[in-house]
């Protein structure tokens, strides 16, 4: 139902999406949630999973969000590396 939930959540999806379909999630998301609402993605820059479509990086996704009258509050990056023994 439109304006129905208060947040939407995404983990580790981003990167196996392309672009599109992840503009088509983001407008979604927006139908359903309810005014003051928020949406919630959490993803890794790149982890060179076999299945995945294109290394999710959330400043391509800030044209889609401005026009959709959402803003980006909090945008944080972390590099996750290997321990090599």
């Amino acid at each position: 139902c439109d304006n129905s939930v208060g947040m939407v959540c995404s983990f580790f999806l981003m990167r196996y999406l392309s672009h599109k379909q992840r503009v088509a999630l983001l407008t979604e998301s927006d139908r359903l949630l309810k005014p003051g609402g928020h949406v919630l993605f959490i993803d890794v820059p790149d982890n060179s999973h076999f299945l995945q479509v294109e290394t999710f990086d959330p400043n391509t996704m800030v044209d889609a969000v401005s026009s959709l009258g959402m803003e980006l509050k909090r945008k944080v990056s972390t590099q996750i590396g290997r321990a090599h023994v």
